[in-house]
């Protein structure tokens, strides 16, 4: 994209800077009701696990591959895509409800505060009509990393960084009527405030989990000098928040660190967390877009962690490095800002699935029981989401990634109904195409795709109709 481009990318690392920082209007640490809301039902009580940190270890072996294309399996009818646009924002997060809600969070940009307020909607019918916009932070000007979760009972759970004395902190919220009222905001009380938080939600939804219904969260703090923690949090149906902190893999010779991006996804004994991770000989701030110069920087990559809840503690094991991977000035954001990790347990079988772009190319990466990483490449592109559906039987996995054609972009798609063996070839969402906004912090950094009520839901924005609008794409396998 030449010279417009870089440019954009770095204002858009100038922005998740400050909309995280000290610009955010400060707000009183203790918590507010919205008009119309209930009493938040959460305690901030707390179980602390400490974790040793572990001994740095070496990056495992990550084979890329070209996966064979395949068409749809036979007796199954072709894949169908439906776009629709649900409305103004960007950087938007999708979730789907047993029931089949599917509820689109973006974050409405407010200049020149360079902050946002975060907007809700929701469809019943999946993405064919949109309700009205609902705010879980009424019109406070807040971060603009805001993200969502369905929980049972159809309780829909959000949270942000919100502004308080010093920076900002976690922030969560909740409805229970679809967006008419909100819950007032829990404001985590375990960390100190800083310019980070960056959330990311995932609620355990198997009925037959021993934690069904433990809401997990994962977020950034400063610690120390070295580099951001990886704070995680969990809330049982029934009990008080339980806390862990998750430390960084490390590398021998670079005792600093960056780390954010963080992902989760519930698994059937807690979580896993996925993070970015550069290794560093001396940590330069969390929003530096190079880490410094090339001498600074030991590795880039991604790793993962697995979360242990009994119901009342979290624990964490030694984190795994998953890939290295490389950043490129000729892509719109940088590796470290967008990936998504899931969890199949089809067929009997658990694998992890991550999904990460490195030097301009979609990688795919798959984790068994032995830990170790096997990855395939699907083509070129930027900014990856991932799914994998929730059938006992299936463990179709769904990735989708932005391409560059003439200079526009365009929205790909690919099935495997194999675990990974096979992949349909790539498809396009619609002939739509856009161009990459020139405002600082683009389109987002927090894209993600879901799986529920038997279709894979991706939510993107783009600035085809000139503003930035909020996009989803319905795939129904």
């Amino acid at each position: 994209m030449g010279t417009g481009r870089t440019a954009t990318f770095a204002l858009a690392i100038v922005l998740v800077a400050s909309a995280c920082g000290a610009e955010v209007p400060p707000a009183p640490s203790v918590t507010t009701g919205l008009p119309g809301s209930t009493a938040a039902s959460v305690e901030p009580s707390l179980t602390l696990t400490p974790t040793p940190v572990p001994s740095p270890t070496a990056p495992l072996a990550t084979p890329s591959a070209v996966p064979s294309a395949t068409a749809m399996p036979p007796g199954r009818p072709a894949a169908s895509v439906h776009e629709s646009a649900v409305g103004a924002g960007s950087e938007p997060t999708v979730a789907v409800d047993p029931s089949g809600e599917v509820a689109v969070l973006a974050q409405e940009i407010v200049w020149p505060q360079d902050c946002g307020r975060p907007v809700v909607r929701f469809s019943p019918d999946g993405g064919l009509t949109w309700g009205a916009a609902s705010r879980p932070w009424g019109s406070r000007c807040e971060d603009i990393h805001a993200v969502i979760a369905w929980g049972p009972g159809r309780r829909l759970w959000a949270a942000d960084a919100m502004g308080v004395t010093g920076g900002v902190r976690l922030a969560v919220t909740y409805s229970d009527d679809l967006g008419r009222t909100w819950a007032a905001p829990w404001i985590e009380p375990f960390t100190p405030a800083w310019s980070g938080c960056f959330p990311t939600l995932a609620v355990d939804m198997a009925t037959t989990s021993r934690d069904y219904g433990t809401l997990y969260v994962a977020y950034n703090w400063l610690p120390n000098a070295a580099g951001p923690g990886l704070h995680v949090l969990a809330k049982p149906l029934h009990g008080p928040w339980a806390q862990v902190e998750v430390p960084a893999v490390g590398l021998a010779g670079f005792p600093a660190h960056d780390r954010i991006g963080y992902r989760l996804a519930a698994t059937a004994t807690g979580a896993l967390v996925s993070f970015y991770e550069a290794d560093l000989r001396r940590f330069l701030g969390e929003f530096n877009p190079d880490d410094g110069a090339a001498g600074n920087v030991g590795r880039q990559g991604f790793a993962t962690a697995a979360i242990r809840f009994d119901g009342t503690t979290l624990s964490v094991g030694r984190p795994q490095w998953a890939t290295t991977v490389s950043g490129s000035s000729a892509l719109y954001l940088d590796p470290r800002w967008q990936s998504q990790v899931a969890v199949d347990s089809s067929g009997g079988t658990s694998r992890r699935w991550l999904v990460v772009e490195s030097g301009g190319r979609i990688r795919l990466g798959r984790s068994g029981s032995s830990g170790a990483w096997a990855w395939m490449t699907l083509g070129s592109g930027f900014k990856p989401v991932l799914a994998v559906s929730t059938a006992a039987t299936d463990g179709i996995v769904f990735v989708g990634w932005h391409v560059l054609h003439d200079g526009k972009v365009q929205n790909e798609w690919a099935l495997s109904y194999d675990h990974g063996r096979t992949w349909t070839r790539p498809r396009l969402v619609s002939g739509a195409t856009w161009v990459l906004p020139d405002i600082v912090n683009g389109t987002g950094l927090r894209e993600n795709a879901t799986y529920g009520d038997g279709a894979f839901y991706w939510a993107w924005a783009d600035t085809r109709s000139g503003p930035l609008v909020t996009y989803l794409a319905a795939v129904r396998p």
